[in-house]
């Protein structure tokens, strides 16, 4: 194995322990329906094999479980595109805010100090804050970094100081606080 194996596997414990539950109570929900249904198709094979042991029921049970394959059939594809469509639900929560962060993170590579917000339901709030956080505090060294420039500057009589200071604050002036 490798050195760097993750070892940790509820990295964001809220979000996954939701996302897993909404996923596997469709599951249950549809174990508990399955055992439902077959018990009772059990009942009706031995309600009229009782009956008629001759077998003139045979046509009838063969309908029936005709019948009851059909219910199966449908009631999986139901809870399997209820489970789908709940999927995307959820991806799309998840989805967004990645996107939305990946557009800020390429915008403040263009120069933008803009923030990331996401909606109130979206998941990683925690992670819009922590973005936010490191654009603030980005944002607060680069001006107290033209500050010291700023002082640094009107102090130099040196020209070619002068012109290198200069070029240090035009540098720092590439990032734009929205």
């Amino acid at each position: 194995m490798s050195q760097f194996r993750r070892r940790i596997l509820l990295i964001n414990r809220p979000f996954q322990v939701r996302f897993a539950i909404y996923v596997c109570s469709w599951l249950f929900v549809l174990s508990v329906i399955y055992p439902m249904l077959v018990s009772q198709l059990y009942d009706w094979f031995f309600k009229y094999i009782s009956a008629d042991p001759n077998g003139p029921m045979i046509p009838f049970l063969q309908k029936s479980r005709h019948d009851m394959l059909f219910w199966l059939a449908l009631m999986q594809v139901c809870f399997m595109l209820m489970t789908f469509l709940m999927s995307l639900f959820m991806s799309h929560r998840i989805a967004g805010p990645l996107f939305k962060l990946s557009k800020t993170m390429n915008g403040l590579r263009n120069g933008s100090l803009a923030k990331v917000g996401f909606r109130k339901n979206d998941h990683f709030q925690e992670l819009a804050e922590d973005y936010n956080f490191m654009v603030e505090s980005v944002a607060d060294q680069i001006s107290a970094s033209k500050t010291h420039l700023d002082r640094a500057l009107a102090a130099t009589k040196d020209e070619a100081a002068r012109k290198e200071i200069e070029g240090a604050i035009k540098a720092l002036s590439f990032f734009q606080q929205p």
